[in-house]
């Protein structure tokens, strides 16, 4: 099932499996912006990504000496969230815990998404609410895919030509990731900065490029066909991370992530994870980014 807002400007479809985008169309250019599935290409489209970011080792992990098993980026992904408030413009869903989540992941949460619009802008908020009575440890993103222009050619698509562009030149650190992409390696030095090109040779190079992303609070995707898409972060991220699928996908992934994946050497007891947020009983935590369309 999917719920729909809209303006003069815009018209946005949400998914209310998984409680991501599903579709940002650009009325007055008549442009579809989000990425559309390609069978030779990604499945999905967007993830609200909890409450770990991609892939667990061996999909488990403990807490207070149990086990537990989460699939990748989650549970949101996997579920069905609910209307709480529906506007022309706004609408605010969620997804709390259950008897099935406990059994996964054993802490009261709520997650809370917003979704609305302003002119030419989307707004996007997740609200994470720990009701539970005690420290809940997370790690929280999002995922979506926007569209950019490619050649398609003998056995891929060239993206080539297209642009992530930051504010400033900026000296870049990375997290390098296991040869399949799954987990993290070692934090390592990149160099100076300002724009990436998402070519399909970028991917293939990193599998998925981790940047840390203190301070950063605008980034530029710079599409050959010269309009822009400017992501405007509103609240604090650690990290952002690009990805597409690495042959077809007319798509590039710009992620905003409070947190990491899992590391090679990892811990299994949750509350020892690297970057994993930690918040207290009876408190909440919120991401918050929009995409302006030039």
């Amino acid at each position: 099932m999917k719920e729909k807002i809209e303006n003069k400007y815009l018209k946005v479809e949400i998914n209310m499996h998984g409680g991501c985008l599903a579709s940002i169309y650009d009325k007055t250019n008549n442009e579809e912006l989000l990425y559309q599935v390609d069978s030779r290409a990604w499945k999905g489209q967007d993830i609200c990504i909890f409450p770990f970011i991609a892939r667990l080792k061996n999909k488990t992990y403990t807490y207070e000496g149990n086990e537990y098993h989460l699939e990748n980026h989650g549970l949101c992904r996997y579920n069905d969230f609910i209307v709480l408030e529906k506007k022309e413009e706004s609408i605010t869903i969620e997804y709390h815990y259950d008897e099935n989540s406990l059994k996964q992941y054993p802490f009261k949460f709520r997650f809370i998404v917003t979704y609305s619009l302003k002119e030419k802008e989307l707004f996007v908020t997740y609200l994470v609410k720990n009701i539970d009575n005690k420290t809940m440890y997370f790690g929280l993103g999002a995922h979506p895919a926007l569209k950019i222009d490619y050649i398609e050619e003998e056995d891929h698509l060239n993206t080539d030509g297209n642009y992530i562009i930051f504010d400033e030149e900026r000296d870049f650190s990375f997290y390098r990731l296991t040869d399949d992409g799954s987990f993290v390696i070692s934090k390592e030095e990149l160099g100076f900065y300002q724009a990436f090109e998402t070519s399909k040779k970028l991917i293939k190079e990193f599998k998925t490029l981790i940047l840390d992303a203190k301070g950063i609070k605008n980034v530029t995707l710079h599409r050959k066909n010269g309009r822009d898409l400017i992501y405007h972060y509103h609240t604090d991220i650690d990290y952002i991370a690009i990805w597409s699928f690495p042959d077809y996908g007319d798509y590039i992934c710009i992620e905003p992530w409070n947190s990491l994946p899992d590391f090679l050497d990892n811990d299994l007891d949750i509350s020892k994870k690297k970057s994993l947020v930690h918040l207290q009983a009876n408190s909440d935590f919120t991401l918050s980014y929009s995409l302006e369309i030039k």
